[in-house]
Order: structure tokens, then sequence, then C-alpha cells
């Protein structure tokens, strides 16, 4: 927060209206209770960084992407936490960023998700159902599945991979102040 300064608050200044919430078990009751409250699409609080205590017995509408540092460790538990976004049935992600070491004590299904390179819906739903898992158009299911989508013709896909991933790939590139070199 502290190198957020100004930018953490909706008008740059006032303590109450900080744009996230960090949310754990540790977390102080009042500032539990403000996080649940101002985080609802209608709110100051945009970003909730959060345990899965967040989600306990919480439903927020508003969610559009759950960010994951390293996959749940079990199925039931990644998906209990995917799950919390898209409630409002609009289109939402699950982005999952890791390492090797993440994944280390996971299930062998989550690793499968992570290592496969099979559709991420298909691998994630198959323990839960027999039925055969019907999946959406190719670019809007998964990133695998977009990656290979052909639907304009020439083997490229017509519409453009998650914006998400466009933003943060395009302040990577540009952002020179958070580099540094290493020798």
């Amino acid at each position: 927060m502290a190198k957020l300064g100004n930018d953490a608050y909706v008008d740059g200044t006032t303590q109450g209206r900080r744009l996230l919430g960090v949310y754990y078990s540790a977390t102080p009751e009042s500032e539990k209770k403000r996080i649940c409250t101002l985080f609802n699409g209608t709110g100051t609080v945009r970003v909730a960084i959060a345990s899965t205590s967040l989600s306990m017995g919480v439903n927020f509408l508003h969610v559009t992407y759950v960010i994951h540092f390293g996959p749940g460790r079990c199925l039931v538990d990644h998906l209990q936490q995917a799950v919390r976004a898209g409630r409002d049935a609009k289109q939402s992600l699950n982005i999952i960023f890791y390492q090797g070491k993440h994944i280390r004590f996971c299930d062998q299904p989550i690793r499968d998700v992570m290592k496969k390179n099979d559709c991420i819906r298909k691998l994630l739903l198959c323990h839960f159902t027999e039925d055969n898992i019907d999946v959406p158009a190719m670019n809007d299911c998964c990133s695998r599945c977009h990656k290979l989508c052909a639907c304009g013709g020439d083997g490229q896909c017509t519409n453009p991979f998650y914006e998400f991933d466009h933003n943060v790939v395009n302040k990577l590139t540009t952002n020179t102040a958070m580099q540094r070199v290493v020798t």
C-alpha cells in the first residue's frame, strides 16, 4: 500500500475511500466489515487481495476476475475459489500465476490442469460429471482452446485474446521504471 501512495484512494487522499482491501484471517474485524460492505460493485473497493476466507458465505455478484498466485491444492478447493467470479452470469476469468513449486503439493488432477495442453474447462469439470462436457466457442472457452481457434478461416481467430492479457502485456513492455539490470 505504501508504494501505491495516493493512487490507492478514490480521490487520492481520503483513507476511508481506499480502492483495495486485504482480507485474511488476521485482518481486523473492522477492515473485514469495510471490505464486505464496499466490495459490492458500487462501493469504493475494487480489488480484494484475499485468502479463501473472504469467499466463505459471501456472495459477491460483480466479480469479473479471480487471480490466483498458485492453484488450489485440490480441484474442489480451486473451483470453489474460481467460481467466485461470474456469479452475475457475465463472462469472467480465472487467472492462475504459478511456478513449478506451487504445484508440488497439489493433487494429481490439479497438476494435470497445469501441465497438460488439453482444454482447461474439461480438465477441471471431468472429475465431477460423467456427462459429456459442452464447451462454448473455442475462442470463449479457455486460453488453450483460444490458441486453437481458427474461426477466421485462415487458421487465425477473429476475436482478440482476453483484454486483461493485452493490458498486462502492454504495461509490462512499456514500463521501464520497474526494470533492473541483473548480472
